[in-house]
């Protein structure tokens, strides 16, 4: 699963494929979706789904880039816990 997420910007490509869609899926809900009001609504809603989906998936990627960076001394007997 890691190494087909390797690239950055085809996570960023898919996070914003999720925001961008959910804004447009939420866009039809309103008879006119150009108003400020809807745009709001719109916006927020879009903002909701990306810190709960796409903001847990950037945390789950930097940690497996991360993963080992810091064990290299071993002064002391650490047990090395690999995501």
């Amino acid at each position: 699963f890691y190494k087909g997420m390797a690239s950055p910007m085809f996570g960023v490509a898919i996070i914003n494929g999720i925001v961008f869609s959910i804004q447009n899926v939420s866009k039809g809900l309103f008879d006119n979706p150009d108003t400020y009001f809807s745009l709001a609504v719109t916006g927020a809603s879009a903002g909701c789904v990306q810190s709960f989906i796409c903001s847990p998936i950037e945390l789950v990627k930097t940690r497996l880039q991360m993963q080992g960076i810091g064990q290299q001394r071993k002064l002391f007997a650490l047990s090395t816990h690999l995501y």
